[in-house]
């Protein structure tokens, strides 16, 4: 039991770091415009899957608050600039972990681009930023990766919809990832919107094991599917309020809970 549940936490912790990422549309942002938007989000969770896909209880409930910022620079027509710092809590049976998290930085390149469509390209490195891993609550794998992705994108006169399909590259440990998004929004009127994501993690299993701190030998990978949902409000001209609710569906060593937020967007 002891082992699936650091299993657990292990990939729960790294996963959640990458939540904000949804924001990095194929459009990206014209030159000279910013985005920026300070988010906040709460996990719960009571039960994980463990490596067969079999759901199971923890024995204790992992719980976790993140406060990150998110930001988009247009450095020209064609290229954006993306920026994510999270600050993590995390807690789990009277045991805590709180500090930076991985730092995230990347660049939006549109390929083609029409009135109604645009296909672009993502290049996204993550930073660690020193955290312990010998701690059975990590913030984090504490191993640099790079990712690439693909993103396809198309307007209509009420809404959108977006594709994404991409590759995390990490180095021996842990495995790398497929990664692949389905995006859609709808607007109710120029003051509310609604947004629906899903998207897929998918370990390739091809990382080495780790022994860390008590000889625990972790799982290098996890796979997963979520669902994201949430209503967007003008708040006034060039902010906007969205709040949502991220649940887990389907899962290989990561946990099944559920993520509360609420992000401020703000366009300049």
């Amino acid at each position: 039991m002891m082992f699936f549940r650091i299993i657990f936490l292990l990939g729960l912790a790294f996963l959640w770091c990458d939540v904000s990422l949804v924001f990095s549309s194929p459009w990206g942002r014209e030159k000279g415009e910013v985005f920026i938007s300070p988010q906040f989000f709460y996990y719960r969770a009571t039960h994980y899957w463990d490596k067969s896909g079999e759901r199971k209880a923890m024995d204790c409930t992992f719980e976790k608050l993140e406060n990150t910022l998110y930001s988009e620079w247009g450095f020209s027509s064609s290229t954006t600039v993306v920026s994510k710092v999270s600050y993590q809590s995390l807690s789990c049976g009277g045991r805590n972990t709180s500090g930076v998290a991985d730092l995230e930085l990347g660049l939006i390149r549109k390929l083609r681009k029409t009135d109604r469509s645009v296909w672009s390209i993502q290049l996204l490195s993550i930073i660690p930023t020193g955290y312990s891993i010998k701690k059975k609550l990590r913030l984090g794998y504490n191993r640099p990766g790079l990712e690439i992705y693909l993103l396809r994108g198309q307007s209509f006169d009420n809404g959108f919809l977006e594709f994404g399909l991409g590759y995390r590259f990490y180095k021996g440990y842990p495995s790398d990832q497929i990664r692949s998004y389905f995006k859609f929004g709808h607007y109710f009127n120029d003051r509310l919107m609604f947004l629906g994501n899903f998207e897929l993690h998918y370990g390739v299993n091809n990382g080495k094991k780790l022994n860390i701190g008590e000889n625990i030998t972790l799982e290098p990978y996890y796979r997963l599917i979520q669902a994201d949902f949430s209503l967007s409000f003008e708040v006034q001209k060039n902010i906007m309020l969205n709040l949502g609710v991220i649940k887990a569906i389907w899962g290989r060593n990561t946990g099944d809970g559920v993520n509360f937020y609420g992000q401020i967007w703000f366009f300049f």
